[in-house]
């Protein structure tokens, strides 16, 4: 008995993290995205405001700052933003 308790424990608690996960990337098209792969979207989708904001949502979620990868592209996805909006 003492196993089957346990058991069910293990798969509530992972129920649990996959729904926080979930929530976790609910409304973030590019959440299991690498780094690489968000700058290829970027350079091929420099002109679709649509993909551009959902980039720039991402890397919201990213390591920010200009050292970073992501913190570079982002610069670069507010500046192409900025231009297509000016347009």
């Amino acid at each position: 008995m003492k196993c089957v308790c346990h058991g069910t424990l293990i798969v509530l608690l992972f129920h649990q993290l996959l729904v926080l996960k979930m929530k976790k990337s609910e409304g973030r098209r590019y959440f299991n995205h690498s780094i690489e792969q968000l700058e290829s979207i970027f350079e091929q989708s420099q002109f679709s405001e649509d993909d551009l904001s959902a980039l720039k949502q991402e890397l919201s979620h990213r390591k920010d700052g200009i050292k970073s990868r992501a913190g570079r592209l982002r610069i670069r996805v507010v500046d192409a933003l900025a231009i297509l909006s000016a347009n």
